[in-house]
């Protein structure tokens, strides 16, 4: 689902936090590679970590509002660890020139990262949620296929393991997003192919986001990065 110009207030209250941040962080964590593996192994460390509360409690509640319009009238919450601490509302990211997030989907629940989360939530949703904070000079285009990870004789590389993202574009449907600056895409990303298009130009590709699920009893949305 794709909603143009949804949280445009919350887009702008962030970017200028995140400029500051990204300054200070590690390469490795502040660009995502073009190999579409590593960005995701990025992100899951970033995942485990607490998220600050002097930026992101406000931040959070913020969050909550703008999840909540599409949440079928169930209350949107963080989830907690067993010990307590909750987890990062959301994951900011930022894609330089010459970057990429290769073709993947973002079923995790098996990785052990996971292990409390899964009891909580319902295994068989898991969407993701991306604001656009900043848009790059050109490319950053959102590429979704009609591919899930049922999909019988999906093509892949010699290795057997990457896809042939050539064979798979001449084979399957696609779909191209291109976002402006506040809109907020869902994407059941456990299920389909998706990439991020490389970057051109001097500015970065930035955007917020992190992933929601139905619980057990499917009464509420929990939400996390």
């Amino acid at each position: 689902m794709f909603f143009p110009a949804g949280p445009a207030a919350l887009a702008g209250a962030i970017v200028g936090d995140f400029e500051e941040r990204a300054r200070r962080l590690k390469p490795g964590v502040e660009d995502l590679g073009e190999d579409g593996l590593i960005a995701r192994v990025h992100a899951f460390e970033h995942a485990e970590r607490v998220a600050p509360p002097e930026l992101d409690e406000e931040r959070a509640a913020e969050s909550d509002r703008a999840l909540a319009r599409f949440s079928g009238g169930r209350p949107v919450r963080l989830p907690h660890a067993s010990d307590g601490r909750s987890y990062a509302p959301f994951t900011l990211r930022r894609l330089a020139d010459g970057k990429q997030i290769g073709i993947h989907h973002d079923y995790h629940y098996p990785l052990d990262l996971y292990r409390e989360l899964k009891t909580e939530v319902d295994t068989r949703t898991l969407v993701s949620w991306v604001v656009t904070l900043r848009k790059p000079t050109s490319g950053g285009e959102l590429f979704v296929y009609g591919v899930t990870p049922d999909t019988p004789n999906t093509p892949k590389m010699p290795n057997g393991f990457q896809y042939d993202l050539e064979k798979i574009e001449q084979q399957f449907d696609v779909a191209k997003f291109t976002m402006e600056v506040g809109d907020l895409f869902l994407l059941a990303s456990g299920r389909c192919l998706h990439r991020v298009n490389r970057i051109g130009g001097p500015q970065s590709r930035v955007t917020m986001g992190g992933f929601l699920a139905l619980t057990n009893d499917r009464s509420k949305v929990l939400y996390w990065s």
